[in-house]
Protein backbone atom coordinates (compact mmCIF):
# COMPACT_ATOMS: atom_id res chain seq x y z
CA UNK A 1 0.00 0.00 0.00
CA UNK A 2 1.30 3.45 -0.83
CA UNK A 3 0.60 7.17 -1.11
CA UNK A 4 1.11 9.16 -3.49
CA UNK A 5 0.07 12.83 -2.83
CA UNK A 6 0.13 15.34 -5.17
CA UNK A 7 -2.57 18.11 -5.44
CA UNK A 8 -5.73 16.14 -6.39
CA UNK A 9 -4.98 13.48 -4.08
CA UNK A 10 -4.96 16.70 -1.21
CA UNK A 11 -8.31 17.76 -2.62
CA UNK A 12 -9.54 15.11 -2.23
CA UNK A 13 -8.50 14.26 1.45
CA UNK A 14 -9.63 18.18 2.29
CA UNK A 15 -12.95 17.03 0.99
CA UNK A 16 -13.43 14.15 2.91
CA UNK A 17 -12.36 15.66 6.15
CA UNK A 18 -15.11 18.23 5.20
CA UNK A 19 -17.38 15.65 4.83
CA UNK A 20 -16.86 13.96 7.78
CA UNK A 21 -17.42 17.31 10.12
CA UNK A 22 -20.32 17.89 8.35
CA UNK A 23 -21.66 14.68 7.98
CA UNK A 24 -20.50 12.13 10.69
CA UNK A 25 -20.20 8.93 10.04
CA UNK A 26 -23.18 6.61 10.62
CA UNK A 27 -23.68 6.01 13.88
CA UNK A 28 -22.41 2.92 15.47
CA UNK A 29 -19.95 2.24 18.40
CA UNK A 30 -16.75 1.65 19.15
CA UNK A 31 -17.25 -2.03 20.27
CA UNK A 32 -18.70 -3.17 17.04
CA UNK A 33 -14.87 -3.50 15.76
CA UNK A 34 -13.77 -5.39 18.97
CA UNK A 35 -13.90 -8.75 19.37
CA UNK A 36 -16.35 -11.16 20.68
CA UNK A 37 -14.81 -10.62 24.24
CA UNK A 38 -13.92 -7.03 24.46
CA UNK A 39 -10.82 -8.39 27.14
CA UNK A 40 -9.10 -9.70 24.40
CA UNK A 41 -8.23 -6.62 23.00
CA UNK A 42 -5.36 -4.53 24.76
CA UNK A 43 -4.90 -0.90 23.62
CA UNK A 44 -1.75 -1.02 25.15
CA UNK A 45 -0.26 -4.32 23.41
CA UNK A 46 0.65 -4.35 20.22
CA UNK A 47 -1.40 -6.46 17.71
CA UNK A 48 1.22 -9.34 16.99
CA UNK A 49 0.69 -12.23 15.50
CA UNK A 50 2.88 -14.29 17.83
CA UNK A 51 4.84 -13.46 20.64
CA UNK A 52 7.79 -14.41 18.58
CA UNK A 53 6.75 -11.97 15.22
CA UNK A 54 6.50 -8.18 16.30
CA UNK A 55 3.99 -5.81 14.68
CA UNK A 56 5.13 -4.26 11.21
CA UNK A 57 4.19 -0.45 11.29
CA UNK A 58 5.09 1.34 7.52
CA UNK A 59 5.46 4.81 6.78
CA UNK A 60 5.25 6.85 3.96
CA UNK A 61 6.29 10.59 3.90
CA UNK A 62 5.84 13.67 1.76
CA UNK A 63 7.85 16.15 2.29
CA UNK A 64 5.81 19.41 1.09
CA UNK A 65 8.72 22.07 2.04
CA UNK A 66 11.63 22.88 3.94
CA UNK A 67 12.31 26.47 4.94
CA UNK A 68 13.68 28.51 7.76
CA UNK A 69 17.26 26.66 7.88
CA UNK A 70 18.88 28.35 10.87
CA UNK A 71 22.66 28.27 11.25
CA UNK A 72 23.03 29.49 14.82
CA UNK A 73 20.61 27.45 16.49
CA UNK A 74 21.31 24.50 13.64
CA UNK A 75 17.44 23.91 13.07
CA UNK A 76 15.71 23.45 10.00
CA UNK A 77 11.55 23.32 9.51
CA UNK A 78 10.08 20.92 7.42
CA UNK A 79 6.12 20.49 6.49
CA UNK A 80 4.35 16.58 6.03
CA UNK A 81 2.24 14.52 5.51
CA UNK A 82 3.07 11.18 7.22
CA UNK A 83 1.17 7.96 7.06
CA UNK A 84 1.66 5.19 9.13
CA UNK A 85 -0.49 1.72 8.36
CA UNK A 86 -0.53 -1.47 10.41
CA UNK A 87 -2.59 -4.88 10.62
CA UNK A 88 -4.90 -5.44 13.50
CA UNK A 89 -6.56 -9.40 13.12
CA UNK A 90 -8.22 -8.29 16.44
CA UNK A 91 -10.60 -5.84 15.05
CA UNK A 92 -14.08 -6.66 13.74
CA UNK A 93 -15.52 -4.79 10.47
CA UNK A 94 -18.72 -3.23 10.73
CA UNK A 95 -21.55 -5.27 9.79
CA UNK A 96 -22.55 -1.99 7.32
CA UNK A 97 -19.14 -2.17 5.49
CA UNK A 98 -19.54 -2.68 2.12
CA UNK A 99 -16.69 -0.72 0.52
CA UNK A 100 -12.64 -1.57 0.94
CA UNK A 101 -12.07 0.73 3.85
CA UNK A 102 -14.12 3.23 6.27
CA UNK A 103 -13.21 6.44 7.78
CA UNK A 104 -13.00 6.23 11.22
CA UNK A 105 -14.05 8.83 13.95
CA UNK A 106 -10.98 10.19 15.16
CA UNK A 107 -12.18 10.47 18.94
CA UNK A 108 -11.70 6.93 18.26
CA UNK A 109 -7.39 6.73 18.28
CA UNK A 110 -7.26 7.24 22.11
CA UNK A 111 -9.22 3.83 22.15
CA UNK A 112 -7.48 2.03 19.61
CA UNK A 113 -3.55 0.74 19.34
CA UNK A 114 -1.32 2.80 17.59
CA UNK A 115 2.19 2.94 17.06
CA UNK A 116 4.13 5.46 19.93
CA UNK A 117 6.14 6.95 17.19
CA UNK A 118 7.65 10.57 18.08
CA UNK A 119 9.91 12.52 16.52
CA UNK A 120 13.52 12.02 17.97
CA UNK A 121 15.28 15.07 16.48
CA UNK A 122 12.14 17.60 17.03
CA UNK A 123 12.33 20.69 19.28
CA UNK A 124 9.12 21.44 18.33
CA UNK A 125 6.29 20.19 16.33
CA UNK A 126 2.52 21.75 15.28
CA UNK A 127 -0.42 20.10 14.61
CA UNK A 128 -2.14 21.65 11.90
CA UNK A 129 -5.75 22.74 13.10
CA UNK A 130 -6.85 25.09 9.80
CA UNK A 131 -10.39 24.81 9.24
CA UNK A 132 -10.58 21.46 10.83
CA UNK A 133 -7.74 19.21 12.44
CA UNK A 134 -5.69 17.71 9.33
CA UNK A 135 -5.53 13.79 10.72
CA UNK A 136 -7.87 11.05 9.75
CA UNK A 137 -7.68 7.21 10.37
CA UNK A 138 -9.19 4.44 7.70
CA UNK A 139 -10.00 0.53 8.56
CA UNK A 140 -9.69 -1.92 5.24
CA UNK A 141 -11.39 -5.18 4.40
CA UNK A 142 -8.61 -6.43 5.51
CA UNK A 143 -8.09 -5.23 9.05
CA UNK A 144 -5.04 -2.49 7.97
CA UNK A 145 -5.15 0.67 9.78
CA UNK A 146 -3.95 3.60 7.93
CA UNK A 147 -3.25 6.88 10.33
CA UNK A 148 -2.75 10.34 8.13
CA UNK A 149 -1.27 13.34 9.68
CA UNK A 150 0.03 16.97 8.83
CA UNK A 151 2.41 18.59 10.78
CA UNK A 152 5.03 21.55 10.85
CA UNK A 153 8.51 20.15 12.34
CA UNK A 154 10.92 22.62 13.69
CA UNK A 155 14.19 19.94 13.37
CA UNK A 156 17.70 19.95 15.16
CA UNK A 157 20.68 19.30 12.62
CA UNK A 158 24.34 18.85 13.39
CA UNK A 159 25.75 21.45 11.19
CA UNK A 160 29.76 21.40 10.07
CA UNK A 161 31.08 24.23 8.64
CA UNK A 162 35.01 23.32 8.42
CA UNK A 163 34.49 24.33 4.45
CA UNK A 164 32.18 27.29 4.70
CA UNK A 165 31.32 28.72 2.45
CA UNK A 166 31.51 25.45 0.18
CA UNK A 167 30.01 22.88 2.87
CA UNK A 168 27.22 20.70 2.40
CA UNK A 169 25.35 19.73 5.44
CA UNK A 170 23.46 16.58 5.91
CA UNK A 171 20.08 16.83 8.22
CA UNK A 172 17.56 14.35 8.95
CA UNK A 173 14.56 13.50 10.23
CA UNK A 174 14.02 10.74 12.51
CA UNK A 175 11.42 8.71 13.64
CA UNK A 176 11.55 6.28 16.81
CA UNK A 177 9.47 4.25 19.19
CA UNK A 178 9.05 5.33 22.52
CA UNK A 179 8.28 2.50 24.54
CA UNK A 180 8.24 -0.70 22.34
CA UNK A 181 11.55 -2.19 22.01
CA UNK A 182 12.31 -4.00 18.35
CA UNK A 183 10.96 -7.48 20.21
CA UNK A 184 7.72 -6.32 19.67
CA UNK A 185 7.52 -3.53 17.20
CA UNK A 186 9.68 -2.19 13.54
CA UNK A 187 9.36 0.47 11.62
CA UNK A 188 9.84 -0.05 8.07
CA UNK A 189 9.13 1.89 4.68
CA UNK A 190 6.12 1.48 2.40
CA UNK A 191 7.81 -0.53 -0.62
CA UNK A 192 6.55 1.26 -3.03
CA UNK A 193 6.64 4.93 -2.72
CA UNK A 194 8.03 5.21 0.56
CA UNK A 195 9.08 8.80 0.40
CA UNK A 196 8.01 11.99 -1.72
CA UNK A 197 9.53 15.25 -2.25
CA UNK A 198 7.84 18.46 -3.80
CA UNK A 199 9.54 19.14 -6.72
CA UNK A 200 9.22 22.88 -6.40
CA UNK A 201 11.36 23.10 -3.11
CA UNK A 202 13.43 26.09 -3.06
CA UNK A 203 15.87 27.85 -0.58
CA UNK A 204 17.82 30.51 -0.76
CA UNK A 205 20.81 29.70 0.48
CA UNK A 206 20.78 25.53 -0.37
CA UNK A 207 20.11 23.58 -2.75
CA UNK A 208 18.34 19.81 -2.17
CA UNK A 209 21.05 17.91 -4.02
CA UNK A 210 19.47 14.50 -2.56
CA UNK A 211 17.20 12.96 -0.07
CA UNK A 212 17.85 9.78 1.38
CA UNK A 213 16.35 6.84 3.59
CA UNK A 214 17.67 4.83 6.77
CA UNK A 215 17.85 2.80 9.62
CA UNK A 216 18.54 4.68 12.86
CA UNK A 217 17.61 1.96 15.18
CA UNK A 218 18.82 2.92 19.14
CA UNK A 219 20.29 0.57 21.28
CA UNK A 220 19.81 1.74 25.50
CA UNK A 221 20.20 0.22 28.49
CA UNK A 222 16.57 -0.89 28.45
CA UNK A 223 16.88 -2.45 24.73
CA UNK A 224 17.12 -1.89 21.05
CA UNK A 225 13.98 0.55 19.92
CA UNK A 226 12.95 0.77 16.26
CA UNK A 227 14.05 4.08 14.38
CA UNK A 228 13.89 5.22 10.71
CA UNK A 229 14.89 8.34 8.99
CA UNK A 230 14.93 10.65 5.72
CA UNK A 231 18.43 12.42 5.28
CA UNK A 232 18.45 15.49 3.65
CA UNK A 233 21.66 16.48 1.53
CA UNK A 234 21.70 20.46 1.35
CA UNK A 235 24.30 22.20 -0.58
CA UNK A 236 25.11 25.86 0.06
CA UNK A 237 24.75 28.35 -3.16
CA UNK A 238 27.74 29.64 -4.14
CA UNK A 239 26.45 32.27 -5.56
CA UNK A 240 24.29 33.61 -2.89
CA UNK A 241 28.01 34.29 -1.03
CA UNK A 242 29.31 35.60 -3.96
CA UNK A 243 27.41 38.60 -4.47
CA UNK A 244 26.61 39.07 -0.95
CA UNK A 245 29.72 38.44 0.30
CA UNK A 246 32.57 38.03 -1.64
CA UNK A 247 32.22 40.79 -4.23
CA UNK A 248 31.07 43.36 -1.56
CA UNK A 249 34.01 42.57 0.83
CA UNK A 250 36.38 43.25 -2.47
CA UNK A 251 34.90 45.76 -3.16
CA UNK A 252 35.25 47.48 0.20
CA UNK A 253 39.56 46.78 0.31
CA UNK A 254 39.84 48.51 -3.70
CA UNK A 255 38.02 51.48 -2.33
CA UNK A 256 39.70 51.62 1.36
Amino acid sequence: MWFLFNQSALFWLTQSLILLEVFPLQSFEFNTILPPTPDEYDNLQPPKENEQTPTIVRFHVTVLSIDSIDEGSMTYVADIFMSQSWKDDRLQLPENMTSKYRLLPLSWLKKMWRPDSFFKNAKRVTFQEMTIPNHYIWLYSDKTILYMVKLTLELSCAMKFEAYPHDTQTCSLKMESLSYTTDDLIFDWESKVPLVVEPTIELPQHILVDTKLGDCMQEYSTGNFTCIEVLFTLERRLGYYLFHTYIPTCLIVIMS
